[in-house]
């Protein structure tokens, strides 16, 4: 008749039959819900930790100095002077004279959620 054997596989066929129905009932209870919680990080007192000395690291950056608006102007047309391109970029965009008529509020700059593609 029914050996030992016979009865526990049929009875682990069973269990597995069980629990493979209830894993995938529990998969459709949940596929379709929303779990996104939203996350704010703030910082109460931010502080620049470190900051490296670029100046000072050979093949980075050969001079640097502080200028105004108008001597910035000028040295972007001149092409005596070599900027990143990064920066030739930003400048070329008009980001730079933006940023620096509204130095007391660069917040209203701010949208990390927009992103924003340079050079088009």
């Amino acid at each position: 008749m029914h050996t030992i054997w016979s009865r526990a596989n049929a009875i682990f066929a069973f269990t597995l039959t069980a629990m493979s129905a209830v894993t995938f009932a529990v998969f459709l209870s949940t596929i379709y819900s929303n779990r996104i919680a939203p996350v704010t990080i703030s910082a109460a007192n931010p502080r620049v930790r470190v900051m490296p000395d670029y100046i000072s690291e050979s093949g980075k950056i050969s001079e640097a100095k502080f200028v105004d608006p108008q001597t910035l102007t000028f040295m972007m047309n001149s092409n005596s002077q070599s900027f990143s391109p990064w920066f030739r970029l930003l400048y070329e965009q008009g980001w730079i004279e933006k940023w620096w008529k509204n130095l007391d509020n660069l917040t209203k700059f701010s949208n990390p959620s927009k992103i924003t593609k340079l050079n088009e």
